[in-house]
């Protein structure tokens, strides 16, 4: 995988978090909208905290932007969360 393919896969949990966002609440109901929300910020926050760590130790290696890249990208639906959507 090159380094575009990596960066859009890791905007699907900022993807998913839009469009649970703009579900109706007759689709999932609140409870549930939340719940998922939650999760996929949880797992999205523990995915971009392993890849920090990757990039901390590979501090002088050519890997080191991509998954600096990567785990700043994770961090975007706890940016949404805490933020504009929460």
């Amino acid at each position: 995988m090159n380094k575009f393919q990596q960066c859009g896969l890791a905007l699907i949990p900022s993807i998913i978090l839009v469009i649970l966002y703009f579900t109706p609440k007759e689709t999932f109901g609140c409870v549930n909208r939340g719940i998922a929300a939650l999760l996929v910020t949880l797992l999205s926050t523990v995915a971009a905290t392993v890849e920090l760590r990757r990039a901390a130790r590979s501090a002088g290696s050519a890997l080191n932007s991509q998954h600096m890249l990567m785990g700043l990208i994770l961090l975007i639906p706890l940016a949404l969360i805490v933020g504009p959507l929460g």
